[in-house]
């Protein structure tokens, strides 16, 4: 089992590859979106692929402990259609605002994951060469990430479910390949298609639009 640094590996929380734009003569709390107890929703934007709405990203500040923001990406597969993404109250009724702040405690909680290296090859995408890694807390396997070998991305999917949560889960059980059990790891069948979607995301021309009601800006530069 290798643990990995978090500051490497978590890349996508690197408020390096991020600009934020706000109103610098106004408290920044009356710019959030919302807040529960030391987490705030800065701003909800959409993803587009070749001009095509492809999901969701959101940032969360988690003011708790070690403050970090947090973007978290959710694809419209999973429930966050665009039409539900331009306003704030389509957005929670994807998932309940509980659901999406304990979302940011989740990212706390994987700086304390271990991570282990699959011998596993697959071609690179766009010359881009990749590791492929479990994610486990204690015994318990929690997702896949392809970690590019510059660092500067993460492809990660194949989220671990308990069976309780394979039963209840109307989104689990219409996309049950997405997703493994917590005892089990993925199989060769779900990595061929998260390597195949992960070759049409990243040769896609990927850009984000924040929403009319995110008044604080983010920005992800290109290039």
């Amino acid at each position: 089992m290798e643990k990995v640094n978090k500051q490497s590996f978590q890349s996508e929380l690197s408020d390096n590859d991020y600009y934020y734009e706000y109103d610098r003569s106004l408290p920044i709390k009356d710019q959030i979106l919302d807040s529960q107890h030391n987490l705030y929703l800065l701003n909800v934007r959409k993803v587009y692929t070749n001009n095509t709405y492809f999901g969701v990203k959101f940032s969360i500040l988690n003011a708790q402990k070690n403050s970090y923001i947090a973007h978290n990406f959710y694809c419209k597969d999973r429930g966050f259609t665009e039409e539900k993404v331009n306003t704030l109250a389509g957005f929670y009724s994807a998932r309940s605002k509980e659901y999406i702040f304990r979302l940011a405690k989740h990212t706390e909680e994987e700086f304390g994951f271990t991570y282990q290296k699959q011998d596993l090859t697959y071609p690179p995408i766009n010359g881009r060469v990749f590791s492929i890694y479990y994610a486990y807390d204690k015994l318990q396997y929690k997702n896949t990430s392809f970690v590019f070998e510059d660092n500067n991305a993460v492809w990660r999917g194949l989220y671990g479910a308990s069976q309780e949560q394979f039963d209840d889960w109307d989104l689990v059980a219409n996309n049950k390949e997405s997703y493994v059990l917590h005892d089990s790891i993925p199989s060769k069948k779900q990595l061929d298609e998260f390597y195949h979607k992960a070759v049409v995301s990243f040769s896609n021309t990927i850009y984000e639009e924040n929403t009319a009601y995110s008044k604080i800006k983010i920005y992800k530069p290109t290039g």
